[in-house]
C-alpha cells in the first residue's frame, strides 16, 4: 500500500518528528451500552449504540445550553431507494406502553441512513424524559414489521446525569495559534520531483491525486493521495515556491502515529484533516484536524466512534473527544 512508502518519503523531504499531542481521555463514561465524553472546550456528548449496530441515539449538549438530538439506524434494504421512507421512533416503558413516539419521513443526504435530527428544546425534553423512564427505544420502518432497530435504555439516566454534571471546560488547556489566511492564487501546478520521489512506486496509475495549498508566503503544502477504497493513503511534503523541499514537522495522531488516510487541507478554515474509516460503510472511525501556526501543525480536534458496530452513524455525528481553543493571528 501507498502508506508503506511514508518512512522513505519522510526522510527524503526532511520531515522532522513533532512531539505527539496529549491524548484526550477516551470515553469517560460507559454503562449498559451508553457512553459519554466531553471535548474539554464547550461540548459534552452522550450516546448509545444498539446491539449489532442496529440503531443509535446521540445527544450533544453545549455549555451555552444548545442541544442537538439524533436518532437513527442503517437503512439496509428495507425500502425502495427511489421513494421516501417513513419510519417510526418510539420509546417503550417497562409496562410496554410508548411514552414518546415520532413518525419521520426522510433520510440523510446520501440516503443510506434513517435519521431524525432535532434542536427543538421541547422535542428534546420530551424525548429525554421518555428515554430516562423507558426500557428501550425502537426505530421501525412503516409497512416492514420485520425491521426494528432497538437501543437499550438501562444506562441512559446515568449517562445523561454525567454530562449534565460535568464541567465542559478544561481551564488548563493551552490555546493553538492559527496563522493568517494567505492567497491561493498562482499555486505551482505540479509537485517538484523530490517531494514525491516514491509516489509512482507506491501508487498504481489512475489511483493517485495531488493537492497543493499555500500555508504562508513561500511555503506550499503538497498532499499526495492514493487508493480506490474508503481509506486513501496519503503523504505530505512542504516546499518553497520554487520547489525546494523544506522541513515539515509531521502532524501526529494522539497515539503518536502520523496520519495516513484521507488527508485534505481546507484553505477556508486553514485546517488539515484526516479521516480513517473502520469499514466500507464509513460509519465508524476517527477524524482529526490540525491548525498551522506558521511553523508546524497542531492538533485542534479529534472525533471518534468505535466499537463492535456503528452502522448508520455518519462522520458528522461522531462524538468530539478533544477540541483545542484556536486563536487566530
Amino acid at each position: 500500500m501507498f502508506s508503506r512508502v511514508w518512512p522513505a518519503l519522510a526522510l527524503a523531504v526532511g520531515v522532522v518528528a513533532a512531539s505527539p499531542p496529549a491524548r484526550a481521555d477516551d470515553w469517560a463514561f460507559e454503562k449498559d451500552r451508553w457512553f459519554a465524553a466531553c471535548d474539554g472546550a464547550s461540548t459534552c456528548t452522550a450516546w448509545a449504540i444498539g446491539g449489532g449496530g442496529s440503531g443509535h441515539v446521540i445527544l450533544v449538549e453545549k455549555a451555552n445550553g444548545e442541544r442537538a438530538l439524533t436518532i437513527g439506524a442503517p437503512r439496509g434494504e428495507v425500502a425502495n431507494r427511489n421513494r421516501p421512507v417513513a419510519f417510526r421512533i418510539d420509546v417503550t416503558s417497562r409496562q410496554g406502553q410508548p411514552p414518546w413516539a415520532r413518525l419521520v419521513t426522510g433520510l440523510d443526504p446520501d440516503e443510506r441512513w434513517l435519521v431524525f435530527r432535532t434542536a427543538d428544546p421541547a422535542t428534546i425534553d420530551a424525548a429525554l424524559r421518555a428515554i430516562e423512564a423507558g426500557d428501550r427505544l425502537r426505530v421501525r420502518v412503516e409497512g416492514r414489521p420485520e425491521f426494528a432497530a432497538q437501543i437499550p435504555l438501562a444506562g441512559a439516566t446515568a449517562a445523561l446525569a454525567w454530562i449534565r454534571g460535568h464541567d465542559r471546560r478544561d481551564a488548563d488547556r493551552a490555546a493553538v495559534s492559527r496563522a493568517p489566511a494567505v492567497s491561493q492564487a498562482d499555486l505551482p501546478r505540479t509537485p517538484p520531483p523530490l517531494a514525491f520521489a516514491n509516489y509512482d512506486e507506491g501508487c498504481p496509475p489512475g489511483q493517485g491525486g495531488v493537492q497543493a495549498a499555500r500555508l504562508a508566503p513561500g511555503k506550499v503544502l503538497w498532499i499526495g493521495t492514493c487508493g480506490s477504497g474508503y481509506n486513501h493513503d496519503a503523504v505530505l511534503a512542504l516546499t518553497d515556491e520554487a520547489g525546494a523541499v523544506l522541513p515539515l514537522a509531521t502532524p501526529t495522531a494522539p497515539d503518536s502515529e502520523p496520519p495516513a488516510h484521507n488527508l485534505a487541507y481546507d484553505p477556508a478554515t486553514r485546517l488539515l484533516s484526516a479521516v480513517s474509516y473502520a469499514s466500507a460503510g464509513r460509519d465508524c472511525g476517527e477524524a482529526l484536524r490540525w491548525a498551522w501556526d506558521g511553523a508546524a501543525f497542531h492538533l485542534v480536534e479529534r472525533a471518534e466512534l468505535r466499537g463492535d458496530s456503528c452502522q448508520g452513524v455518519t462522520e458528522k455525528d461522531w462524538p468530539v473527544l478533544y477540541r483545542a481553543r484556536i486563536v487566530d493571528r
